[in-house]
C-alpha cells in the first residue's frame, strides 16, 4: 500500500505551473475507477513531472516532483494491467488463437513492468538526495513498487525478460528496504504488514527459483521456512500495535496473515505442521470476517482455504472422511457466503464451480456415481453462470467485472472445466461445444484430451474420437 501526499503552494513561475498541471492530472486519474481511463491522464502527467524536473528546482520541489512521479508511474502500471490487452478479442468469442493472445499479454506485462521500474528509479533518486523530508515515505513506496514489479515479472517467461529468478531478486530488494525503513519507525503497522506480505512471496518463490536437481528438498524447505517465520513475526508485531481507532486495517492484516498461513500449509513437507497451519489460517480469516459482514474477499479466502485443505489431504488415508466435509465448508462458508453478498462475484462463481467439480471427482473415485452426477450438475450450473456473466460484458452497471479481468488462459480453463463437469453429469452437448471451441483456438491439443482422466467417460464417444483425430 503506497504513501501519498498532496502538493502545496502556488506559483506563477514556469516550473510551478507545470507541476501544478501535472498534479491536477494525477488527481483526476486517481478519481477514475476504470483502469484504462486513467492511462492517458497518467501518461501526460508523468511527462509533465519529467519536464519540470529539467528545471533547477528547490530541494523541496524536486523531492515532491520525484515522489509524485513515482506514484504516477505505479498508478499507470496498475491501470495498464487492468486494461483490455486483447481489445474486443477473447477466448469466448474465439476470434484469437491462444499463442497470439499469450504474446499480447506478455507485451502488456513487459509494459507494466517497465513502468514499475521507472517508479523505483524516481523513489531511489529521493533516497540519494542530500536532505529532504520524504526519504522514509519514498523508501516504503520504492519497496512497494519493487513488490509490484516482482508480481508482474512472475507472469513473464524468463526468456522474455521475466521469470521467478528476477522476481526473487526484486522481492529481496524490497525486503531489505522495508527492514531498513523499520529502523526509523518500528511501530508502523502498515509497514510491518507489507514486510510480512513480502516475506511470504519470498518463501513461495524459494520453492520455484531453486533447482531441485541441485538443491535438496530439506535445504529448499529450510530457506522457505525462514521467510515464513519472518513473515509471521512481522504480522504478530503489527497485530500487537494495531488500533482500529487510528484507522489501522486490522481486517486486512488478519486476512493477509491467514493467507500466509495457508501458503505455509500448502508448502510444508510435514503433514502435521500443515494441518496446524490450516487451523491457524482459519482462525485468522474468521476473525477478519468478523470485522465486516459485507466483505466478499475474506469469504472467498475461506473458500480457498477449505478447498486447499481438502486437496492437501485428499490422498492421505487418515483424512479421507474429512475431504467432502471440507468441500462442503468451502461451498457454504466460503464461496457461497460471498455469493450471498454479491450475486455477480466472478471469483465466487468460479470457486463454487471448481469445488463442486472436485467433489464430483472425489465421489467418482469412491464409486458414488449418483453423488458425482449431482455435484457435477451443480458445478456446471456455477460455471455456466460465470461464462454468461463474462459474455454479457458487464452491460448492466451493477456488474463489477469484465471479461478482461480473466486472462486468456483463465478463460480457456473456465471453459475446459465446464466441459469436464458436463461430461461427468452426461451433458454431452455442452462438452462438445466447449471442447470444439477450445480446439478451434488452439487452446488444447489432442494429446491433452486423450490423457486427461477427467474426460475418461467421453473417450469412447464417436464425436470425441473424431475431435481427437481432427487435431492429430
Amino acid at each position: 500500500m503506497g504513501r501519498s501526499r498532496n502538493r502545496k503552494g502556488d506559483s506563477s513561475s514556469r516550473h510551478e505551473s507545470i507541476l501544478s498541471e501535472a498534479s491536477k492530472l494525477k488527481q483526476q486519474a486517481e478519481r477514475k475507477s476504470n483502469g484504462p481511463e486513467r492511462v492517458p491522464l497518467l501518461e501526460k502527467c508523468t511527462q509533465l513531472f519529467q519536464n519540470a524536473l529539467q528545471f533547477p528546482l528547490s530541494l523541496r520541489d524536486k523531492e515532491e516532483a520525484l515522489f509524485d512521479l513515482g506514484e504516477a508511474f505505479l498508478l499507470w502500471s496498475s491501470a495498464v494491467r487492468k486494461g483490455p490487452c486483447l481489445g474486443n478479442q477473447s477466448a469466448f468469442k474465439g476470434n484469437i488463437k491462444k499463442h497470439h493472445a499469450i504474446q499480447l499479454q506478455i507485451q502488456l506485462s513487459l509494459y507494466a513492468a517497465n513502468l514499475c521500474r521507472q517508479s523505483v528509479e524516481a523513489y531511489r533518486k529521493i533516497s540519494s538526495m542530500e536532505g529532504g523530508e520524504l526519504k522514509q515515505e519514498s523508501r516504503i513506496n520504492c519497496a512497494n513498487a519493487l513488490c509490484d514489479w516482482g508480481e508482474i515479472v512472475c507472469e513473464i517467461p524468463s526468456n522474455k525478460g521475466g521469470g521467478t529468478g528476477l522476481a526473487a531478486d526484486l522481492y529481496a530488494q524490497a525486503d531489505n528496504i522495508y527492514t531498513e525503513a523499520l529502523v526509523s519507525d518500528p511501530a508502523d503497522v502498515e509497514l510491518l504488514t507489507n514486510l510480512g506480505d513480502c516475506c511470504i512471496k519470498r518463501a513461495e518463490l524459494s520453492f520455484t527459483s531453486l533447482n531441485p536437481d541441485q538443491t535438496s528438498i530439506n535445504n529448499i524447505w529450510t530457506s522457505g521456512r525462514e521467510f515464513y517465520e519472518r513473515a509471521f513475526s512481522a504480522y504478530a508485531n503489527a497485530s500487537s500495535r494495531s488500533d482500529i481507532r487510528l484507522g489501522d486495517d486490522i481486517a486486512g492484516l488478519l486476512q493477509n496473515w491467514g493467507a500466509g498461513l495457508l501458503s505455509l500449509a500448502e508448502h510444508s513437507i510435514d503433514i502435521v505442521e500443515s494441518a496446524e497451519a490450516f487451523k491457524h489460517a482459519e482462525e485468522k480469516l474468521r476473525n477478519a470476517a468478523n470485522f465486516s459482514q459485507t466483505d466478499t474477499s475474506v469469504r472467498i479466502a475461506l473458500g480457498e482455504l477449505f478447498s486447499a485443505q481438502a486437496d492437501r489431504f485428499s490422498h492421505t488415508t487418515d483424512y479421507q472422511p474429512q475431504v467432502l466435509n471440507l468441500l462442503e465448508k468451502s461451498i457454504n462458508e466460503g464461496y457461497g457466503a460471498a455469493l450471498q453478498i454479491d450475486a455477480t462475484n466472478l471469483d465466487a462463481l468460479m470457486g463454487l464451480g471448481e469445488v463442486c467439480l472436485t467433489a464430483a471427482k472425489h465421489s467418482l473415485r469412491s464409486g458414488e456415481k449418483e453423488r458425482a452426477k449431482e455435484s457435477s450438475l451443480k458445478s456446471l450450473e456455477w460455471y455456466t453462470k460465470a461464462v454468461n456473466l463474462l459474455e454479457e460484458g458487464c452491460q448492466f452497471s451493477y456488474y463489477s467485472i469484465s471479461k478482461q479481468e480473466l486472462c486468456f488462459e483463465e478463460q480457456c480453463d473456465l471453459m475446459y472445466n465446464m466441459a469436464c463437469a458436463a461430461g461427468i453429469c452426461g451433458q454431452e452437448d455442452t462438452s462438445i461445444r466447449a471442447l470444439r471451441h477450445l480446439m478451434d483456438i488452439d487452446a488444447i491439443s489432442s494429446s491433452e484430451l486423450v490423457e486427461d482422466p477427467d474426460l475418461e467417460s467421453l473417450r469412447n464417444k464417436d464425436w470425441f474420437i473424431s475431435l481427437v483425430q481432427q487435431k492429430s
